[in-house]
């Protein structure tokens, strides 16, 4: 682990990736599940993400972020992997085996450094940003994880939209191109947290600046206060509506490609209800869209990413009704492509139960989506 003080380091290339080693972890290209009892070297195919957090205590704008192999229990990161966690009065341990990953972040903290010294947002997170673990456009893949929603939750009412969210994961590029992410806050009239997705189509633009935006709200948090939340996406990013070279039409930027129209993925999956004795809820299918037009113009250079954090960026701009630290908990992550990897729902599923629909490639007959699916 480093401690520095001076600007963000660009990301190291990591080791080749290698194929996940048990066969009981199903066809996968990574695997998160933090069983090595800390932060793999970023790269590898267990548990080898990219860290950007802090130290606790902070001195100053002390910060910390590597792609080196560290941040276990013993080190004092504030986002780390432990056995058991103790907060707001309970004593979290992991979503399945002996290891989870716990982070966290402070109105008190500078964040400077971590937001290239230009805002103090409070942030940490986890990313895999080597380029042998980002994806191509007009890829279908799979990613499944569980987020840990503590018992000291509190909602966040001193703003009441996206500028009170807690932003949980994310799918980009780089900060300009977002094409998914899944956060919690309070919004408009509600007087609870939701779930809520948002994602950015444009077919006209590498940038989420101007293209179309939309949240799907997948319903309240308080059901899913104190338990692990298993969540399934499976995604394929083309934003067009006919075949097309956005090099060759001219957007700026752009990768000299042909890809086909309406081959869009973007389906969730949510664990919902109580917990089995295994700690498995049923898994709800939140949102269903299929071959249709989804995300941004592919850029000339960059893959895509995805990343687990923390990311409270409007808690110091707002008023705020949170009395302490916001923690959440991170475990068995699991990423992969269907054609490259052969990976389908049950092998990212953090419980490792069967998809009962909707789960197979886009030829099979698309699923009818939930009546309580909500669109903003």
């Amino acid at each position: 682990m480093k401690v520095m003080t001076n600007m963000f380091a660009g990301v190291v290339v990591g080791m080749a990736l290698a194929a996940v080693a048990s066969a009981d972890d199903g066809k996968l290209r990574f695997l998160g599940d933090f069983e090595s009892g800390h932060i793999g070297k970023n790269g590898t195919s267990h548990d080898g993400f990219y860290v950007a957090t802090l130290p606790d205590p902070q001195s100053g704008n002390e910060f910390l972020h590597s792609d080196e192999s560290d941040f276990g229990p013993t080190t004092n990161a504030d986002t780390r992997v432990v056995r058991s966690e103790a907060i707001g009065g309970e004593t979290v341990l992991p979503r399945s085996g002996q290891y989870f990953l716990r982070s966290e972040v402070y109105r008190t903290k500078s964040y400077l450094e971590l937001n290239g010294y230009t805002k103090n947002r409070p942030r940490s997170k986890i990313y895999m940003s080597n380029d042998s673990l980002r994806i191509e456009f007009d890829q279908e893949g799979f990613v499944g994880f569980s987020i840990y929603v503590p018992k000291n939750f509190e909602n966040e009412l001193g703003v009441k939209d996206h500028r009170g969210e807690s932003m949980l994961y994310v799918m980009n590029t780089n900060s300009t191109r977002t094409l998914v992410n899944l956060g919690v806050w309070v919004q408009g009239s509600n007087t609870e947290a939701h779930w809520y997705v948002r994602t950015w189509t444009s077919s006209t633009s590498t940038d989420e600046a101007t293209a179309a935006e939309q949240m799907i709200d997948l319903g309240p948090v308080r059901p899913d206060i104190g338990k692990w939340t298993d969540f399934v996406f499976r995604y394929r990013f083309n934003p067009f509506s006919v075949a097309t070279n956005p090099a060759t039409k001219g957007i700026p930027n752009s990768r000299n490609q042909l890809y086909e129209g309406n081959r869009g993925i973007l389906q969730v999956w949510k664990a919902e209800g109580s917990a089995d004795q295994n700690g498995n809820r049923t898994m709800a299918l939140k949102i269903d869209k299929v071959n249709q037009p989804l995300g941004l113009v592919p850029p000339a250079t960059d893959g895509i990413k995805h990343m687990w954090r923390i990311y409270k960026y409007g808690w110091l701009a707002n008023p705020t009704t949170l009395t302490h630290p916001v923690w959440f908990g991170f475990d068995e992550i699991r990423q992969g492509l269907v054609e490259r990897d052969g990976t389908s729902f049950a092998d990212v599923a953090p419980g490792g139960k069967p998809c009962t629909s909707g789960c197979g490639t886009v030829a099979e007959t698309k699923p009818k989506p939930p009546t309580s699916l909500a669109v903003d």
